[in-house]
This record gives C-alpha cells, sequence and structure tokens, in this order.
C-alpha cells in the first residue's frame, strides 16, 4: 500500500506596476498571498487586486491592471 504525500511549490513573484497619468495606483495591501489549484486551467481568476488612484477625480475612473507578454514570465 503507498500512501501519497501531498506536493506543493511555493514561489515569490513581484509585480511592477507602471501609471499611464499623472498620480501613481495605490494597493489596498503591501502584500498579497494565493493559492493556485494545480487542476485550475486558464482562463481562470487567480487573484483580486483593489486600488485607489486620485486620477479619479479628474475624470480618469477606471483602475486597471494587465499583464504583457514577455520572456520574463516562468
Amino acid at each position: 500500500m503507498s500512501i501519497d504525500r501531498q506536493r506543493s511549490s511555493r514561489a515569490t513573484i513581484q509585480v511592477e506596476l507602471e501609471d499611464v497619468n499623472d498620480h501613481d495606483p495605490i494597493l489596498d495591501q503591501e502584500s498579497y498571498a494565493f493559492t493556485i489549484p494545480e487542476s485550475l486551467l486558464p482562463p481562470a481568476s487567480i487573484a483580486v487586486f483593489t486600488a485607489t488612484d486620485e486620477d479619479v477625480q479628474r475624470g480618469f475612473g477606471d483602475v486597471t491592471f494587465e499583464l504583457e507578454n514577455t520572456d520574463d514570465f516562468v
């Protein structure tokens, strides 16, 4: 009889935000931690981030995030 041990991996991912107008967005937390199940298939949401931006008061009301294609991704 074999006993399967649960295996897991951890990775630290650094995300850099690039502002496109006057004020930098401010995230509601300094860091985030989340788990991605091995069975998760794309497309899928793996995290939720909340940010505010002083530009909202100047008529630029949307704060959006996107990942750009880059060779830096694992």
